[in-house]
C-alpha cells in the first residue's frame, strides 16, 4: 500500500501527499478494485481539492491492469491520545491476557508520518507472547483504522515491576450465572466450557455462549422428510425454554440420536446449553442454537444475591474535575437574580447531553444540581463513543480517552438521588438508564421530566423543543458546552416557576 502512494505522489508531484491508503480490495470475478483512503482531520475540515478523484482515476487506469477502480474517502482522526485509547480498547476486548498484564502508563505512542507504539511489559509475559501471530494482527488493525504504517516495540521490565490495578470484574460478578458443577449430557464435546451469562444481559448475537437455568419446557419434534428443508440432515429438534431467575430464554437443539439424553430432562431440572445466539426475525427475539448440553446444579443463593438490586451508591466514582473551566462559585451567582421571588424549596437536576445520533448515544454529559433553591454541584464528563464523525474536532482526543456511558450511570443515579431530573428526550434517556441499571443490578428510581415542554403555553404552535422554549422566554446560551446548556435549562426553569 505504501508503494502505491509513493508512485501516486510521484505521478502528482506530491500534490496530495496528505492522502493515506487504509485498505485495498480486489474483486476478481467483476474486475473491480476498491481503494479506501483517509484524509487527516484538519485538512478534511478546511476542505480538500476534489481533483484528487480525477487524478486517482487517471493514475489507476495506468497501473490497475484492466480493473475498474472505486474510491472511498474517510476522515482520519489521529493523535497520540486517540491511538492510545484505541490500543487500550483493542487489547481489553480482543487480547485480555496482554491487557491484564499492563496498565495505561505502559503504552507510549508517537504519531508523525507513522505510528510508533512502545509497550512496557514484564519479561515472563514477553516470553509467552514473543512471536505470537496476534501481534501482527494488532499492527494490521491499527494500520487499517488510522491509515499509517505502524510499528510495535516492547520494553522489557523485571518481573513485578508493573503495578496492575485490580478492578472489579464486572462480567464475572454480575453477568455470569454461578453454579456448583456440570456434567456432560449430549452434543459436541468442547475442551472448555464457557461460563453461562444471565439471559437479561443478552442484547446482541454471540458465536459461542452459554446459558443456564431451570427447564420450563422441553418439546421434542421430528422433522418432516422434506428435501427442501434446511434441516434435512437432522431427525429431531428440541425446543427448550429455561429460566435463570433473571428471565426466560428459548433454545433449540437438533440431533439424529433416537436415544438423546434430552428425552429424560424434565421440567424443573437445571441444565446449561452452549452454542450460538442470534436474533430470530420470525420470533422477534434472541434465541440459542445449542451445540452442547450439560446437567448442572445452580447456586441459587448466590444468584439471588447477584440479582437483588443494590442501593444507589452514596459516593461518586468519577467526580467532575472541573466545571468547563469556570469557578463554580461564579455559577452560583448566575442564579442570584433568577431565584428572587421563587420558592426556595427547589430540589432538582438539569441534565443535558450531546449525542452522536437523534436518540441517546451521548459523547458529552452535564448535570447541574439545585438543593433548597441554590445551585450546589455539577457532574460533567466526556463519554467514550465509537463513531467520532459528529464530534467537535477539539474534543475528539478527550472523548476517546474517557469512560463509556454505562460506567457513569451509578454516579448519575447517585447524583440525582431524591431529586426530579429535567432533560430532553425523556423516553430515550430513561430507557437507557434503566437498562444499564438492571445490568448492573442497581436500583433505578429516577424521576425524569421533559425539558422540551418546560414552560409550554396554551396555543403554542408547532412541535415544542427545548431550543424553542429558550427562544420563547428570551434565554440565551452563552457557549456550546453541555454545561452552558444546563445553565440555560436552569434559567428557563426558574423563569417558568416565577
Amino acid at each position: 500500500m505504501d508503494s502505491f502512494l509513493v508512485k501516486f505522489n510521484e505521478y502528482t508531484k506530491n500534490k496530495y501527499n496528505y492522502l493515506r491508503l487504509k485498505k485495498v480490495e480486489f474483486i476478481e470475478y467483476s474486475k473491480i478494485c476498491k481503494l479506501y483512503f483517509a484524509i487527516p482531520d484538519d485538512i478534511y475540515e478546511k476542505g480538500f481539492d476534489n481533483t484528487v478523484f480525477k487524478d486517482l482515476k487517471n493514475f489507476c487506469q495506468k497501473v490497475s491492469g484492466g480493473y475498474k477502480c472505486e474510491f472511498y474517502i474517510d476522515r482520519l482522526v489521529v493523535s497520540e491520545t486517540i491511538v492510545k485509547g484505541y490500543m487500550l480498547e483493542l487489547l481489553a476486548t480482543g487480547y485480555p491476557f496482554l491487557a491484564s498484564s499492563i496498565n495505561e502508563d505502559c503504552i507510549i505512542v508517537s504519531v508523525q508520518d507513522k505510528i510508533d507504539i512502545e509497550i512496557s511489559i514484564e519479561q515472563d509475559v514477553f516470553d509467552l507472547i514473543n512471536g505470537a501471530p496476534f501481534i501482527n494482527k494488532i499492527i494490521e488493525s491499527v494500520e487499517e483504522n488510522f491509515g499509517l504504517s505502524t510499528f510495535i516495540t516492547f520494553k522489557l521490565l523485571p518481573i513485578g515491576e508493573i503495578k496492575v490495578e485490580t478492578k472489579e470484574n464486572k462480567i464475572v460478578s454480575k453477568s455470569f450465572v454461578p453454579y456448583f458443577e456440570n456434567e456432560y449430557l449430549c452434543g459436541i464435546k468442547s475442551k472448555s466450557v464457557n461460563k453461562p451469562i444471565f439471559v437479561e444481559t443478552i442484547n446482541r448475537p454471540y458465536e459461542n455462549a452459554s446459558i443456564a437455568g431451570g427447564v420450563l419446557q422441553n418439546d421434542k419434534r421430528e422433522f418432516e422428510k422434506d428435501e427442501k428443508s434446511p434441516y434435512k440432515y437432522y431427525k429431531y429438534n428440541y425446543r427448550i425454554k429455561i429460566n435463570d431467575y433473571s428471565g426466560e430464554f428459548t433454545a433449540y437443539y437438533k440431533t439424529n440420536d433416537d436415544d438423546c439424553p434430552l428425552n429424560d430432562v424434565k421440567p424443573n431440572d437445571t441444565i446449561m446449553l452452549q452454542g450460538r445466539i442470534s436474533f430470530s426475525e420470525r420470533l422477534a427475539k434472541y434465541v440459542m442454537y445449542a451445540k452442547t448440553v450439560y446437567k448442572i446444579e445452580l447456586d441459587k443463593e448466590k444468584i439471588k444475591e447477584l440479582l437483588t438490586p443494590k442501593p444507589v451508591p452514596d459516593t461518586l466514582k468519577y467526580p467532575s474535575k472541573k466545571y468547563s473551566g469556570q469557578d463554580f462559585l461564579q455559577t452560583q451567582t448566575l442564579f442570584d437574580y433568577d431565584i428572587e421571588n421563587v420558592d426556595k424549596d427547589i430540589n432538582c437536576v438539569f441534565f443535558t447531553y450531546k449525542s452522536i445520533n437523534k436518540g441517546f448515544s451521548p459523547w458529552e454529559i452535564c448535570l447541574l444540581s439545585f438543593t433548597n433553591g441554590k445551585a450546589d454541584s455539577v457532574y460533567e464528563h466526556f463519554v467514550k463513543v465509537s463513531n467520532l464523525e459528529r464530534i467537535d474536532p477539539e474534543y475528539k482526543a478527550r472523548v476517546v480517552s474517557s469512560k463509556r456511558f454505562p460506567e457513569y450511570v451509578p454516579d448519575i443515579l447517585s447524583f440525582c438521588k431524591n431529586k426530579t431530573v429535567y432533560c430532553k428526550s425523556v423516553d430515550f434517556v430513561l430507557k437507557e438508564l434503566k437498562t444499564i441499571a438492571k445490568q448492573e443490578h442497581i436500583e433505578c428510581n429516577i424521576e425524569l421530566q421533559e425539558a422540551d415542554k418546560l414552560g409550554l403555553k396554551n396555543g403554542f404552535k408547532g412541535e415544542p423543543t427545548f431550543e424553542r422554549m429558550l427562544k420563547e422566554y428570551s434565554i440565551t446560551v452563552n457557549g456550546n458546552s453541555c454545561y452552558d446548556y444546563a445553565i440555560a435549562m436552569a434559567k428557563l426553569f426558574l423563569k417558568v416557576k416565577k
